[in-house]
């Protein structure tokens, strides 16, 4: 078995006033080929290390390609997301170990999230073609990974609780 890290998930979020909104995605079906027909999937922002970068940086680098925004912070998340890494999908091409079966791998995505402006709204990649900004309970309801849902509490209580204060932040 071969466990890896090159995949990144990014949640951004602003706040408005005491409330906290957090921006989702909808999968564009023309960029992402898997995507069955008629189906609508909604994601924060996911993708890949490249080489050369640090994770945080990669986590960064997908936040403004997706989004063309700039962060005002940005923190990595205590909750790390372990997956089997699918046997079909772009991204079984570009992952590093080539003699090992797809379904030997795991792969531990490390989660951010990105602290946008009140005000931000953003200009989208080819990868998607709608956004939202919802609360988590409404997030909640349009992400279809667990622990993309996870990670949305995680960051609601890191704000409502703490300020972001325990949190790790990245530069």
């Amino acid at each position: 078995m071969k466990i890896t890290s090159r995949v990144v998930d990014v949640f951004p979020f602003r706040i408005r006033g005491n409330r906290i909104e957090f921006l989702v995605l909808q999968m564009s079906p023309e960029y992402h080929k898997d995507i069955p027909a008629g189906k609508v999937i909604w994601q924060a922002v996911h993708g890949l290390v490249e080489a050369g970068e640090t994770i945080p940086q990669a986590g960064l680098r997908e936040f403004r390609e997706e989004t063309g925004l700039e962060p005002v912070a940005a923190y990595q998340l205590d909750d790390v997301h372990a997956q089997r890494i699918p046997q079909v999908g772009h991204q079984q091409d570009r992952l590093p170990v080539k003699d090992l079966k797809q379904e030997d791998w795991i792969d531990l995505t490390v989660v951010f999230a990105v602290k946008c402006g009140e005000a931000a709204e953003p200009t989208l990649s080819i990868e998607h073609v709608a956004y939202k900004w919802l609360d988590r309970d409404e997030a909640e309801q349009h992400l279809r990974v667990a622990a993309h849902r996870r990670a949305l509490l995680e960051i609601e209580q890191g704000f409502k609780l703490y300020n972001f204060e325990n949190m790790w932040e990245i530069k």
